[in-house]
């Protein structure tokens, strides 16, 4: 035959199959279609009732494709195709028969047969292009019933899942990492009738899923060997977008960390369905702990003390922590083991956090590695990690602040609730932040000795609740806040200037002899400048607009930011030093400018309130010497009631009352104005207006006595509140200093990364050398001490 021919007859077999396979997947299509109508439509009438849906649904598609599903692919024989060649091509001087045998004749063909192969294309594509048409109904038919009832949509498409998963339901285990070998399966099914025994590596990771078509939550235990202890592990349902789904698939991961027998609830309770051996490497075994109870948080310029314990089956190598912080993970090295021999290591190593951590709260987690001398490949061993929370001596300032501000929140809750006795909390929270105080050298004697009295305080109110003295600790408490609140932010904003002098020395150094990148350094700042600027932030929404300083809006925009990172890029090499200096030493002179404006402001801003909060208070304390003069009236026609005639006492009542409603309207506005200038007035004010609302009570009842006691009371309170007034309006809010240590140390870690040195170098300058030396020969007549003192003088400084 010729090749022609041949290969003729494989190209139309080849379109025929492809139009009968597309044919076929088509009927099926359209088979399944009008069955997920006919369950839609039985779903909508009866939706509780899906096994008459499975029923319809499986009876319709069984006869849809029963009716349409029929495979016709008989292949082309060659005498039909030599046939229907002549027939078709009647001019061509070969004979198609000729095609039975190879001539050279036979080329003459070459086209035709080409036109043959692309009408035959053609007729096959129009017939699927017809077929494929049948399947627009049924689908203008789903979409309009989706349409219609998009619930009965949903139940069935939930009804035929369901048969699906019934039909797949099982237990099965999969092996997600840790195969002893690759060639082991990674999927075994879980059976009573045959236990799956297979080996794991240490590190690994199993999953078990259960597809079940009860509504059941099945369980694994895990029994490791030769123990008695049982882990009992409650399989979750899987996520899925139809939430009754999950009613039946449900599955579980985890890690096998000895050898075990698995039993799952949906196989049996009491036959194990999959004994799963460990392999374990003889990696050296490594304990770590500390050798005293942890601070929470732990000062990172403390060491922390550490005992290692390392027992190994091959030689040790070395043993070193692994410091993890931040992202980053360290090491340090414990011991470097010379002898060849040594299998065991016990040693005790004080670690300094400070150097590792570069924020004033971090939590670092610690790991003791040891390595052994194992062939061909060193074992590595690993401990727990020790999870360790530390803090910076700023750290733990503002973790004292914070405990203080909770002791705040709760006496606040007691006083707004009325409460007859003090939360306990709130004596142990007073306990805490002296203890954390005691550890934070931001705190001096002063504060200390306030704390110590304001615990003491606080304890007693926690025994027995008094009002009044809950109010006065409250605002004392108050008042250490503010200002340790303001100074914190005016002493922590001069914090830069610490830091830009570091970033000074670091730049001055050539680049080859640098500790550390300036780019670290600016970084860091560039963090800390950014906490200040959210402070800021906060600190100018109390300034009215015009008081704010006008470089705010500069610096809201990451003004100095862009300061640092002029600076970096300036000082990435030697030549550009200089620049970087003039950069870092305008910026420096740009932050102090706006930190003092910004002070400056708040200061201002805080006497304009103090000045108005004197007015308001004068102001009240004069209108409550009115309403005392009214109330000593009040009080001097209903003295001696006892005695008194009540014909009388009635025939005086009426003007009396007329006195004590003026008194209890103006008693009411005030009472209001004073509540936030002098809270202790106020609270005796509102006791005076209740005094009053009982004096005029009894007075309309005729019972003068009793209206005689409550004016009376009123009358005290009144004064009471006088006084309350008074002192609030003596006491100025304190501006001191607070007292921080005088050292070269730097008490925080987000600025430059640790202590800082600072030279205190000395010198007179050149220029008045000899203006002081002449002063110093004029006043050497002197004796005694002082002739000491400028002896000393002139011999260490001057010379």
């Amino acid at each position: 035959m010729d090749p022609l021919l041949v290969r003729h007859l494989k190209r139309i077999n080849a379109i025929r199959f492809s139009r009968e396979s597309i044919s076929f997947l088509i009927r099926a299509v359209r088979s399944v279609l009008f069955s997920l109508i006919l369950m839609t439509v039985w779903a909508s009438l009866d939706p509780r009732n899906q096994d008459a849906q499975l029923l319809v649904g499986f009876i319709s598609l069984v006869t849809f494709l029963g009716l349409s599903l029929r495979w016709q692919n008989q292949r082309i024989g060659a005498d039909e195709t030599l046939k229907s060649l002549e027939i078709n091509y009647p001019k061509v001087d070969v004979s198609a028969f000729s095609l039975r045998t190879e001539q050279r004749c036979n080329v003459a063909w070459t086209q035709n047969l080409k036109r043959s192969q692309n009408d035959f294309f053609r007729e096959n594509a129009r017939i699927l292009a017809f077929k494929a048409s049948t399947l627009i109904l049924p689908t203008m038919l789903w979409i309009l019933v989706s349409q219609i009832s998009p619930g009965a949509v949903s139940t069935a498409i939930y009804s035929m899942k369901k048969v699906v998963a019934q039909l797949n339901q099982g237990t099965k285990l999969y092996v997600i990492e840790g195969q002893a070998k690759e060639a082991d399966p990674n999927e075994y099914i879980l059976s009573t009738s045959q236990v799956a025994e297979f080996d794991l590596l240490e590190q690994n990771r199993v999953e078990i899923r259960v597809v079940t078509s009860q509504g059941e939550k099945p369980y694994v235990v895990v029994q490791p060997k030769n123990s008695d202890l049982k882990q009992t592990f409650r399989l979750t349902p899987i996520k899925s977008e139809d939430a009754r789904e999950a009613q039946w698939v449900h599955s579980i991961t985890f890690n096998v960390q000895d050898d075990s027998e698995l039993f799952v609830s949906s196989v049996s309770g009491t036959t194990p369905a999959a004994r799963i051996n460990v392999k374990r490497l003889p990696v050296p075994r490594v304990a770590l702990k500390p050798t005293r109870p942890l601070q929470d948080p732990w000062p990172d310029e403390k060491p922390l003390s550490l005992e290692i314990d390392v027992e190994a089956e091959n030689p040790l190598q070395l043993v070193r922590l692994l410091i993890r912080s931040e992202g980053q993970t360290h090491e340090e090295l414990v011991s470097n083991v010379l002898a060849d021999d040594k299998k065991d290591l016990n040693t005790k190593y004080s670690l300094l956090l400070e150097s590792y951590v570069q924020r004033d709260m971090a939590t670092i987690e610690i790991v003791a590695e040891a390595i052994d001398r194992h062939l061909p490949n060193p074992l590595i061993g690993r401990s727990q990690p020790l999870i360790v929370r530390t803090a910076s001596a700023y750290g733990r300032y503002r973790e004292t602040l914070n405990t203080l501000r909770q002791v705040k929140e709760v006496m606040d809750q007691a006083r707004s609730t009325d409460a007859k006795e003090l939360d306990q909390q709130a004596a142990e929270l007073m306990a805490k932040a002296n203890n954390q105080a005691e550890e934070s050298p931001f705190f001096d004697g002063l504060d200390r000795h306030t704390l110590r009295m304001l615990q003491s305080e606080v304890d007693n109110l926690a025994q027995e609740l008094d009002s009044d003295r809950l109010l006065q600790t409250s605002e004392e408490l108050n008042r250490f806040l503010f200002e340790h609140e303001t100074l914190d932010d005016r002493e922590r904003d001069r914090d830069f200037f610490v830091a830009a002098r570091s970033l000074s020395r670091l730049v001055e150094k050539p680049k080859a002899e640098r500790p550390l990148d300036v780019g670290t350094v600016t970084d860091r700042l560039k963090s800390f400048l950014k906490e200040r600027e959210q402070r800021w932030q906060v600190r100018t929404k109390y300034l009215d607009n015009q008081a704010i300083p006008p470089q705010w809006q500069e610096v809201s925009q990451g003004s100095f930011q862009k300061a640092m990172d002029r600076v970096a890029q300036q000082a990435q090499n030697d030549k550009g030093t200089q620049k970087a200096l003039q950069e870092l030493s305008q910026t420096v002179a740009d932050y102090r400018q706006w930190i003092e404006g910004l002070e400056k402001a708040e200061d201002a801003s805080r006497q304009k309130d103090e000045r108005k909060r004197q007015k308001g208070l004068a102001d009240g304390r004069k209108i409550l010497r009115e309403l005392q003069k009214r109330q000593s009236k009040i009080s001097s026609g209903l003295d001696r009631a006892a005695t008194k005639n009540e014909g009388e006492l009635s025939d005086q009542w009426g003007s009396l009352r007329m006195d004590q409603n003026a008194n209890i309207k103006q008693t009411g506005s005030l009472e209001a104005q004073l509540r936030s200038l002098s809270p202790q007035a106020s609270d005796r004010i509102k006791a005076a207006l209740e005094a009053m609302k009982l004096t005029v009570q009894a007075g309309n009842e005729d019972a003068f006595i009793q209206a005689e006691t409550s004016s009376d009371m009123a009358g005290r309170l009144l004064r009471q509140a006088d006084n309350a007034a008074r002192k609030s309006q003596r006491q100025q809010q304190r501006r001191g200093r607070r007292r921080r240590v005088t050292s070269d140390q730097y008490y925080g870690s987000s600025v430059a990364g640790g202590d800082v040195e600072i030279r205190r170098e000395y010198e007179v300058n050149r220029r008045y050398r000899e203006d002081v030396l002449e002063e110093v020969r004029r006043a050497r007549n002197v004796e005694g001490r002082d002739k000491q003192l400028l002896e000393n003088y002139l011999r260490k400084v001057i010379r």
